[in-house]
C-alpha cells in the first residue's frame, strides 16, 4: 500500500484553524495564539487554510473545496518545528499523520478522552477527519447537545499507557448521556462499523497545546510574549506553565535571543530551486545579493555562471554571519570544511556567536561524525570535492561586499545597493518567515514588511531574478522582480490563502 503524503500532496489535505477566541479572556493573546498556530503550520503546509469558530463549519467548507482530509487545530495549538539532519531519519508529525491516514478505514482520529460512564469525545477539538467518509455518512455533526440519555454504540476500548489508542464497535448499544465535544462523530463512526483512532505519541509530540483554554496558564504564557521572552529561564523553568508551553518556549527562546548573532554553516533548505536558471537568463551573473548562510550562494554562482567581474553582495541581520563569511573568504581553501569549522569556532566562539545547528546542539557538543556527514552531503550536490574546491578558488577572487541589514526593519540599507544591471540575482531565503520574525511580529506586520521589500527591489531592478520565500513561507523562484510584484498586487493574497508564484517547491 502506497503511503499517502499529507505534507506534499497538494489538494489531499486542508488545514482547519478553529477560532476559540471567545474562550480566551485577553483578545491580544487570542490574536497571538492565532498567529502562532497559522505561522507554525506554514513550515510544511502550503495550501489554503479554512478558519471558522466551530468544527462543523470547518468540515463543511473543507468538504465543499474537495479535499480528502482535514486536520483541525484550535488557536494555540502549534506544529513542532525542529531541524534534524536527513541522515537522522526522524519520524515527524506529517509522516505519522500520513501513516495514520493511509489505510483510510476511519472517519475521525484525535486525542480521545472519556470512559464508559461519561462516554467519549476529543480533547481540545484537535482532529484528523476523513472527508470521504464524512460525506458518505451524510456529514455528521461534531457539536451536538444531548440533554437526555440516548442509545449509543457500546465500545471496545484499547489503551496504550494512559491514552486511548482505538475505540472499536461491538455491535451492541447502551443508554448514555454524552457530554464531551465530538461525541456525535464518534457515535456516527462506530454506528457504521468504523473504528476511531487515538493520536499516537509521535502525533501528540508533534502538536503542542499552549493551554489556550486554561486562563491561568494563558496568563503565565502571555508574560513571555514579545520581548518578554528575554526574561524566560530555560534552566529553572516556570511552574505556572504547562508542559507543552515549556517545550514551545524552549524551542523559541534560542532563536529569539541567538538569531541576531546567528551563523548557518549549512543550508536547511534544498538547492532544487536554483539548479536551473530561467531559460531567458544569460550568464554570467552581474551581481548576486544573498543572505550570508551556508553554501547556497556558491551553488547559485555555479549554476547561473559567474566571472571575475561578478559582484558578490552578502546581506544579513546577523553581524556574526557576515563576519564568518568574510573570514571564510580570507582564510579557507575550500577543502575539509569540518576541520576548518574547528578554526572558525575558535575565532568566533559560542555562545557569543550562535551557531544554527540541529537538535539544540552547539559547537561544543555536536559530533564530528554528524559534521562529516553534512559535508559529504554538500559535496554530493557538487558531484565531488574537486568540483567544489575548484569553484571555491575562483569564488574567493571575485569582489565581495558585506551589508548588515535587517530586512524586516529597514531593507533600504540593501536595496539602495541594488543596481539595474541585467542578469542580477537575489536570494533572501526565508528572511520574512523565521522563528525570530514569527515570534516578534504579527502576520499582518510581516506581510507589510515583505511587500515593502518587494516593492523596493522591483523599483530598483525589475529584471532582478528572485529566489526565496514570502511572509507565508510560499516559495518564490523562476520569476523576475517586476513581473512578480505586478502579479502580487493583482492577487488577493491573505495568510489563509497565500499568493504563489514559483516553478519549484521546497521546504524553507
Amino acid at each position: 500500500m502506497n503511503l499517502i503524503d499529507l505534507k506534499s500532496n497538494a489538494g489531499s489535505m486542508v488545514l482547519g484553524v478553529l477560532d476559540i477566541s471567545e474562550s480566551i479572556s485577553d483578545p491580544m493573546v487570542a490574536r497571538k495564539y492565532r498567529d502562532l498556530t497559522i505561522s507554525w503550520s506554514r513550515y510544511d503546509y502550503r495550501d489554503e487554510i479554512v478558519e471558522a469558530d466551530c468544527v462543523d463549519a470547518i468540515l463543511e467548507r473543507a468538504s465543499t473545496l474537495g479535499y480528502q482530509w482535514c486536520l483541525v487545530l484550535p488557536y494555540g495549538h502549534v506544529i513542532v518545528e525542529r531541524w534534524t539532519p536527513q541522515h537522522w531519519q526522524k519520524r515527524d508529525l506529517w509522516t505519522a499523520l500520513s501513516e495514520l491516514a493511509t489505510p483510510g478505514d476511519f472517519l475521525v482520529a484525535g486525542k480521545i478522552v472519556g470512559d464508559s460512564e461519561r462516554w467519549f469525545g476529543f480533547e481540545h477539538s484537535c482532529l484528523l477527519v476523513n472527508l470521504e467518509k464524512y460525506n458518505q455518512l451524510s456529514a455528521p455533526r461534531y457539536e451536538l447537545d444531548c440533554p437526555d440519555p440516548i442509545d449509543l454504540p457500546r465500545v471496545q476500548c484499547c489503551n496504550v499507557d494512559d491514552s486511548i489508542s482505538v475505540l472499536s464497535p461491538t455491535g451492541q448499544h447502551e443508554k448514555k448521556r454524552p457530554a464531551l465535544s465530538g461525541w456525535n462523530l464518534i457515535a456516527a463512526s462506530l454506528a457504521h462499523d468504523l473504528p476511531v483512532y487515538g493520536f499516537d505519541d509521535d502525533v501528540c509530540r508533534g502538536i503542542l497545546d499552549l493551554s489556550s483554554e486554561c486562563p491561568a496558564r494563558t496568563r503565565a504564557f502571555a508574560a513571555y510574549l514579545g520581548h518578554g521572552i528575554e526574561t524566560y529561564d530555560r534552566d529553572s523553568g516556570d511552574p505556572e506553565l504547562g508542559e507543552d508551553q515549556v517545550a514551545f518556549l524552549n524551542m523559541v527562546y534560542p532563536q529569539t535571543t541567538g538569531a541576531p548573532n546567528g551563523v548557518f554553516l549549512w543550508n536547511i533548505e534544498s538547492y532544487a530551486d536554483i539548479e536551473k536558471p530561467r531559460e531567458e537568463f544569460k550568464p554570467p551573473i552581474s551581481a548576486l545579493y544573498c543572505v550570508a548562510a551556508g553554501f547556497k550562494p556558491n551553488r547559485i554562482l555555479q549554476t547561473h555562471g559567474f566571472d571575475a567581474s561578478t559582484r558578490m553582495v552578502y546581506f544579513d541581520y546577523s553581524p556574526s554571519a557576515l563576519a564568518t563569511k568574510r573570514y571564510m573568504v580570507d582564510h579557507w581553501d575550500g577543502e575539509d570544511f569540518p576541520d576548518f569549522i574547528d578554526q572558525l569556532t575558535r575565532e568566533f566562539p559560542h555562545p557569543q556567536t550562535f551557531y544554527q545547528l540541529w537538535g539544540d546542539l552547539t559547537p561544543d557538543n555536536v559530533t564530528r561524525s554528524d559534521m562529516q556527514q553534512m559535508w559529504e552531503q554538500e559535496l554530493d550536490k557538487w558531484e565531488g570535492a574537486e568540483n567544489f574546491r575548484n569553484h571555491w578558488r575562483a569564488y574567493v577572487q571575485i569582489p565581495h561586499e558585506f551589508i548588515c541589514c535587517n530586512l524586516l526593519v529597514d531593507p533600504s540599507l540593501l536595496t539602495e545597493k541594488i543596481s539595474d544591471d541585467p542578469n542580477a540575482v537575489i536570494w533572501w531565503s526565508n528572511a520574512f518567515f523565521t522563528m525570530y520574525g514569527n515570534w516578534f511580529y504579527s502576520l499582518d506586520e510581516r506581510k507589510q514588511m515583505y511587500e515593502r521589500f518587494i516593492r523596493q527591489i522591483s523599483r530598483r531592478n525589475p529584471e532582478l531574478s528572485l529566489y526565496g520565500s514570502d511572509d507565508n513561507n510560499m516559495n518564490v523562484n523562476s520569476v523576475l522582480a517586476g513581473e512578480y510584484w505586478e502579479a502580487y498586487q493583482r492577487s488577493e493574497a491573505t495568510s489563509l490563502n497565500p499568493f504563489r508564484m514559483s516553478k519549484v517547491e521546497l521546504r524553507m
